[in-house]
């Protein structure tokens, strides 16, 4: 199970602590968290979601090129209301 942890909000961005199996992994920067959306400066909601390996599209495309020998595709987070291709 990942579970983040938001530490600390400013006024363009929120430090957060990422834990896999409740061991700390990074830290990680998101958007701010904001009441109304703003396309590519909102942090999602808060919640559970599920995650999937996206293998398809133009960024993984790309980061195909740049990395063959290990790229397999990008982790999405999927379900978030009015959210689409967020990746981790």
């Amino acid at each position: 199970m990942i579970k983040v942890v938001r530490a600390r909000q400013g006024k363009q961005s929120t430090l957060s602590y990422i834990f896999v199996d409740g061991e700390f992994i990074c830290y990680a920067l998101e958007d701010a968290i904001r009441d109304v959306k703003i396309k590519g400066e909102t942090a999602i909601p808060a919640g559970q979601y599920s995650l999937i390996l996206n293998a398809y599209g133009a960024m993984n495309a790309r980061y195909k090129r740049l990395f063959p020998e290990f790229h397999k595709g990008m982790v999405e987070i999927e379900g978030i209301p009015n959210y689409s291709y967020v990746y981790i």
